[in-house]
């Protein structure tokens, strides 16, 4: 079963002539009801999000001085879907919702994807939908709800609750307008698949949540007997493992020192306020720029902000591998600067837009996933709600038996069972790894 991926580019389209959208950049000093000081850039009523620096120091050579501007929102926002009973299992209530740095403007999104800021309205604009059903959910009704971090090279200590609410039979909402469609959850995982069609959100609330729950029974069952990578993923998903990743991961964290000291912006070395925008004085990297962004479809139609713009795309790759007669994915516990647990688990490559390329482990791991067999693969563009048009490639990629890998102790080789748990465990897993493990639902 699969989504027809023209009537979902149609549902777009016309999302996007409804909105009018418009995205302008301007000079961070004209941006309106923001301040830009020597400290910090903040919105005029304290809420919403500000542009921080911080210089980290850490046990962690990889990050250990480095100073940069943060996105600092210690609020924590809801990403939730509706879901309710459908004749082809669990059916989603999905926005097609526009943001000022999404590919294409409108992408696939949760039903309510908001900060307090948000959904307070303190923007003066209409309340969001349907808040009240996951401020208080049906009794039995929470599928899911877990903390997941977002990007710990952009944000500073941020977290959303990433939840899923199963609504009893006759009271999902309807005719609810046509940013909102109910869609089979099986025809919007087969989507995930397909190039900046699934917001960042979609894909961490996809991935965080139970796989049962999609599988509508045991997850990857619908390959037994067939055989190839499908089959091995079935077999890795029934293989039990004595140990728990988790202890591994809590000794890397319980081994790394992680903290930060406050920079105002106008003395962040290394970066500079040119043409208005702060960037930095070395090629790479990101920027911070303002924008002046038009969207008739969400609750206030013009408003300016900052955005983070980076220098290129990220390479985002999960590396599988036959071991010992089991398929097995390669996982890194990584440190960065942002993350509010200092070190969460990561892909077998990760690399930031915008990161010179990378030496090493990361670099031999890189070079080894180029001769393997890609199963799954897409680019994806990332939190469009403070990054313009920031991407990733997402790569799955079996390597083949007989190569020999030998990865340091920050690595290691997990089964699909021993994913799904930390996918589905708060605060675990990075929003990148969570994005590429998301594909792995469209094989559920």
């Amino acid at each position: 079963m699969s989504a027809d991926i023209a009537a979902v580019a149609q549902w777009r389209a016309e999302q996007r002539a409804r909105s009018a959208f418009a995205c302008t950049q301007v000079p961070l000093d004209a941006l309106a009801r923001w301040q830009v000081g020597r400290d910090d850039i903040a919105h005029v009523t304290g809420g919403f999000f500000r542009i921080i620096a911080v210089r980290t120091a850490s046990s962690d050579a990889a990050i250990d001085g480095e100073a940069q501007p943060f996105i600092l929102q210690p609020e924590i926002g809801i990403l939730g879907f509706l879901a309710r009973a459908g004749a082809n299992g669990p059916q989603l209530l999905v926005q097609a919702k526009t943001e000022p740095g999404n590919a294409g403007a409108v992408q696939l999104a949760p039903s309510f994807q908001c900060t307090p800021s948000n959904y307070t309205a303190r923007h003066g604009g209409t309340p969001a939908p349907f808040f009240d059903h996951f401020a208080a959910p049906p009794p039995g009704g929470v599928i899911s709800d877990l903390r997941q971090s977002e990007q710990g090279t952009r944000f500073l200590g941020k977290f959303n609750r990433n939840m899923v609410v199963e609504l009893p039979e006759g009271t999902a909402p309807e005719g609810i307008g046509p940013a909102w469609r109910w869609l089979d959850a099986a025809a919007l995982r087969a989507l995930l698949v397909h190039d900046n069609v699934l917001n960042t959100d979609a894909r961490s609330v996809l991935v965080s949540t139970p796989w049962r729950y999609w599988a509508g029974g045991e997850p990857f069952a619908r390959w037994r007997g067939a055989g190839g990578f499908g089959a091995a993923l079935l077999r890795s998903y029934r293989h039990a493992e004595a140990d728990d990743p988790r202890a591994w991961l809590l000794a890397q964290r319980a081994a790394t020192s992680v903290t930060h000291a406050r920079l105002a912006l106008a003395d962040l070395p290394g970066w500079r306020m040119s043409d208005g925008a702060l960037a930095p004085t070395a090629p790479g990297g990101f920027a911070v720029r303002g924008y002046r962004v038009q969207a008739r479809d969400r609750e206030v139609a013009n408003w300016d902000q900052p955005l983070v713009d980076s220098a290129g795309d990220g390479e985002i790759t999960l590396i599988c591998q036959e071991r010992d007669g089991v398929m097995r994915v390669l996982l890194r516990a990584r440190a960065e600067a942002g993350l509010g647990n200092r070190v969460e688990i990561a892909a077998s490559v990760q690399i930031a837009p915008g990161a010179l390329p990378e030496r090493g482990i990361e670099a031999e791991l890189a070079a080894a996933a180029e001769s393997g067999i890609v199963h799954l693969a897409c680019h994806q563009s990332e939190e469009g709600g403070r990054f313009h048009r920031d991407g990733n490639a997402y790569r799955v990629v079996e390597l083949d038996e007989a190569m020999a890998l030998a990865p340091p102790a920050a690595f290691r080789w997990v089964t699909l069972r021993q994913l799904e748990a930390l996918c589905t465990t708060p605060g675990l897993v990075t929003n990148e790894a969570r994005s590429v493990a998301s594909l792995l639902l469209s094989l559920v």
